[in-house]
Parts: structure tokens; sequence; C-alpha cells
């Protein structure tokens, strides 16, 4: 090659296609910037939905937390409420108060029945507290002297009725006897009022 093509080589080479690289070049640093910034922006994006995220699951868990307080709260209220109420009325039982346990057995017939083991419980000892009641009031009647009234066994394991039976039938039993015999007693105490006075009228005469 000629020293003249050389020299019009790096002359073209110079004058169009070292601007061209350059421009190339130029463009790809505009492109890494470009790409730079939407990567930091992208980033920036992320992060922000990242916390904004870890606030809501901060917010939520908070939340949790309380809904499971308040309803420990309200689950431990609804089992110690009718117990403590049990065991009040036990109590009073205890020390011959029969009326609280009436109360206990008109508010589970009012609406206060439940169908767990707590409800059951409440439901039995109303029960109980009613039949003690009952067995109350009829020995209450006996000491009066009512000794008419039927008394009948809730079942047949009722041993207390009858109990109760048993000796309201022999008290019955025994008042009619003692009856009988005060009538006899009364009876021979005319006859012999009578005697007395026949015998008095005949030494007079």
């Amino acid at each position: 090659a000629s020293p003249g093509y050389i020299r019009q080589t790096q002359e073209v080479f110079t004058s169009e296609a070292l601007p061209s690289l350059q421009r190339f070049k130029q463009g790809l640093d505009v492109l890494e910037a470009e790409v730079s910034r939407q990567a930091d922006n992208t980033y920036a994006i992320m992060s922000e939905h990242l916390k904004s995220n870890q606030m809501v699951l901060i917010a939520l868990n908070i939340v949790a937390i309380l809904v499971g307080l308040l309803m420990t709260l309200v689950i431990a209220r609804s089992v110690t409420a009718p117990l403590r109420q049990v065991v009040e009325v036990a109590d009073r039982i205890a020390q011959g108060d029969l009326s609280h346990g009436l109360a206990l057995q008109q508010h589970v017939e009012q609406g206060g029945r439940r169908k767990d083991e707590i409800g059951v419980l409440r439901g039995a000892f109303a029960r109980m507290s009613a039949t003690l009641l009952n067995v109350a009031n009829s020995l209450e009647r006996i000491a009066q002297g009512v000794l008419t009234m039927e008394v009948r066994p809730i079942s047949e394991r009722d041993v207390m009725g009858k109990a109760l039976q048993a000796m309201t039938i022999n008290l019955r039993e025994l008042a009619n006897r003692t009856r009988d015999a005060v009538t006899v007693l009364a009876s021979s105490v005319g006859q012999i009022s009578a005697s007395t006075a026949q015998l008095s009228a005949s030494s007079s005469e």
C-alpha cells in the first residue's frame, strides 16, 4: 500500500469512524447511567414496599396479639364467673342457707343454661340445691305437725327422699296410734267417771 493510501485511510478513520465510536461510547455511557438510575429507583421502590409490608405485618401481629388476649379474657371470664357462682352457692349451703340455690335454679330456668361442662355442672348443682330446699321445706312442715303431705323420692337412688318418706309414714302411723290411744283413754276415763258417779250416788242412798 502506498503512503498516500495509508494517510487517506487514517484521515477517514479519524474524521468518520472515530467520532462514530465516540458517539457510540457516549450512548453506552448514557445507557449505563439510565440503567443504573432505573436500578436505583427500583431498589428504592422495593425497599419502600418492604418497609411498608413490614409495618403491615407488625400491625397485624399486634392486632392478632390483642385479639388473642381479648378472647382469652372473655373465655376465662365465661369459665370463672359461673364457677365462682357455684362455689359461692356451695359455701352458702354449707352454712345452712338454701336461698341462693333457689336463685341459681331460677337463673338456669330463665335462660342461663349452657351446653358445655360448666353449664352441666351449674344445672346439676341447681337441681341438687332445689332438692335440698324441698327436703328442708318438708322437714319444716313435719316440725309444724303437718303429716298429711305426700313425700315422693325423685328417683330410685334418692336415699334422702326415701328416708324422708319413711319417716313421714312412720310419724303419721304413730300419730294415728296416739290418737286412737287417746280416744280409748278418754273413753276409759269417761267410763271410770260414770262408775265413780254411780258409786257415789249409791253410797249416798
